[in-house]
């Protein structure tokens, strides 16, 4: 969006881009705006990514919330935020074909850079691409200068081919962002714990024991570790957030994650025997498709059900099951007579007269309207 910085114009503009500033990629990209040059509503943040391994300036709470999903999701491979809108004639040459005032400096009121909140990079079937997003509260989108800035934005991001979309707090989860926040600082444990890898591998072990085999909360069950693996208090609880960061430990982080809840079983997944077999960023096999398989199953199951109830009507039908098979060959003889005689329309006969008999199968009766001779075409039955 169409941010400024304290006495920075397009008079400046040179200098910003000799400087860096919106240029590079990954580890080495420098945002357009810092979190020292702007005061934005909200709380700005600044926070080392798993991704991209630098530090991020996030200048609300609500793109911070959408940072976090952005880091933990396993096909981004670059988070670019507040990224500028350049060259500058261009949103210039957009904004006056839409008649939309472009943003400008409040002071020396010289146009302004404007800027996207996040350029991610994704990575899908070995083919990378690029995707803007601009995030507001969705209670900003009632304005009317917000929606005209939003739309030179997504003019610009059209003009090139890329996909942009807006992203408010009704697409985020907060209860997923204050989890990632609380388990990201444990990625790299070797400036908490002077133990080796292969100590670490040690407790992992321990601890994975202790949740599926002990009900009790993740803290009791780290500090019965603790006792185990003689180590000081509070050691098996860091490297138990270690294997959530590095997703060798599967829960649902769409529900709170607090130490004095324990740890259900079925939400672990030993990715091999020992934790530091694969550092994957990704799950083989997430509780998402646990449940998608259970659903196909299901299905599986009830199509299976309706296929064999109308293979069985469709036996009724054709008069293989009879309701009350005849107790003689006589009455065999008279109820298939008597059921001819029913179905031959224009048939005399004294049996047409007579009450049914008390062997008659009584659901093989045809109504003499509805009776078909040879020459009608048969029936087809779908099962």
């Amino acid at each position: 969006m169409g941010r400024y910085r304290a006495n920075i114009d397009m008079d400046r503009l040179p200098q910003m881009l000799k400087a860096g500033y919106g240029q590079g990629t990954g580890s080495q990209y420098r945002p357009w705006i810092e979190v020292i040059h702007l005061p934005s509503r909200g709380l700005v943040c600044r926070v080392r990514g798993l991704t991209t391994g630098r530090v991020h300036h996030l200048l609300s709470q609500l793109e911070t919330t959408y940072w976090y999903a952005l880091d933990w999701a396993p096909s981004v491979v670059d988070i670019r935020e507040q990224f500028p809108l350049l060259p500058i004639e261009d949103t210039l040459r957009i904004a006056e074909r839409l008649c939309y005032r472009h943003p400008r400096h409040p002071q020396t009121r010289r146009p302004i850079v404007m800027t996207t909140d996040f350029l991610v990079t994704i990575r899908l079937h070995g083919q990378e691409h690029d995707e803007a997003r601009a995030v507001k509260p969705s209670s900003e989108l009632s304005k009317e200068r917000i929606c005209e800035k939003l739309d030179i934005e997504r003019w610009y991001w059209q003009e090139r081919g890329i996909d942009w979309g807006l992203v408010t707090e009704q697409e985020l989860s907060p209860t997923l962002a204050r989890n990632l926040a609380l388990i990201a600082p444990y990625w790299d444990i070797q400036d908490r714990l002077p133990l080796a890898p292969n100590q670490v591998a040690q407790v992992a072990t321990v601890l994975r024991r202790l949740v599926t085999s002990c009900h009790g909360s993740l803290v009791s069950l780290a500090t019965l570790g603790d006792r185990q693996c003689g180590y000081a208090p509070g050691t098996c609880l860091t490297i138990a957030y270690h294997l959530l960061a590095r997703k060798q430990w599967v829960v649902d982080l769409l529900q709170p994650l607090h130490p004095d809840r324990p740890v259900l079983p079925h939400s672990l997944d030993s990715m091999g025997d020992s934790p530091y077999a694969c550092f994957s960023r990704s799950s083989p096999f997430s509780p998402f498709q646990t449940a998608r398989i259970f659903m196909a199953l299901h299905v599986f199951v009830f199509l299976l059900v309706v296929c064999l109830l109308l293979s069985l009507a469709r036996l009724g039908r054709l008069d293989w099951f009879p309701l009350r098979p005849s107790s003689s060959r006589g009455g065999a003889k008279r109820t298939t007579l008597h059921r001819l005689l029913l179905c031959a329309p224009g048939a005399r006969s004294k049996a047409a007269g007579e009450h049914l008999s008390e062997y008659t199968p009584r659901a093989s009766l045809v109504p003499t309207s509805r009776a078909r001779t040879s020459a009608s075409r048969m029936p087809t039955f779908m099962p």
